[in-house]
């Protein structure tokens, strides 16, 4: 069980143009005790991408058995997995074995990034690249108390708190489809 100072209160508005999809939910989340602030903040924004009512959010992030989020389809099979931060490629394997579709939430411009792309291309694997100064700035200002108002349009994400405006680019040919 999660100590207080690692427990999250959110609550997400979110807009997503892509899909004509405008929700709010107000969830408890935690940060897990092997989990470090950028992974929870690359989670909590892949959570924001998915319809809220169908995501499921891991409890433990440990477990090659489970995606980080997903949709689930009839008979156990995922029609979305996504891990966030930097999988095993004996992890994402297995994902793309269980499920429709897998995609990666990672920060922009790392080695592992540059080391996996082949195997990405070869193994159909989406990629959604986050800029580091993005999560930088979330990160700073974040607070047990989470209010976000997030906009998804084309292939830009915007999060807007009472802290501050943030904005972030995709790649054009990353689309989460469900």
């Amino acid at each position: 069980m999660a100590n207080k100072q690692t427990v999250f209160k959110a609550h997400l508005d979110v807009a997503d143009l892509n899909h004509h999809r405008y929700e709010h939910k107000d969830v408890t989340v935690a940060l897990l005790p092997k989990e470090d602030l950028e992974h929870f903040l690359l989670k909590l924004i892949g959570f924001c991408l998915l319809p809220l009512e169908m995501a499921s959010w891991s409890k433990n992030n440990d477990n090659p058995m489970h995606p980080d989020l997903s949709l689930k389809g009839d008979f156990e099979r995922y029609l979305l997995w996504i891990d966030v931060g930097f999988p095993s490629q004996k992890r994402l394997d297995r994902a793309v074995q269980q499920s429709d579709q897998v995609i990666v939430i990672t920060p922009k411009n790392s080695i592992w990034l540059k080391d996996n792309e082949r195997f990405f291309k070869r193994k159909n694997i989406k990629v959604l690249p986050i800029e580091a100064e993005f999560l930088q700035q979330l990160s700073n200002d974040i607070t047990q108390r989470l209010d976000w108002s997030v906009v998804v349009d084309q292939n830009k994400l915007t999060i807007a708190n009472s802290h501050g405006f943030y904005e972030t680019s995709f790649k054009e040919d990353v689309a989460i489809n469900y």
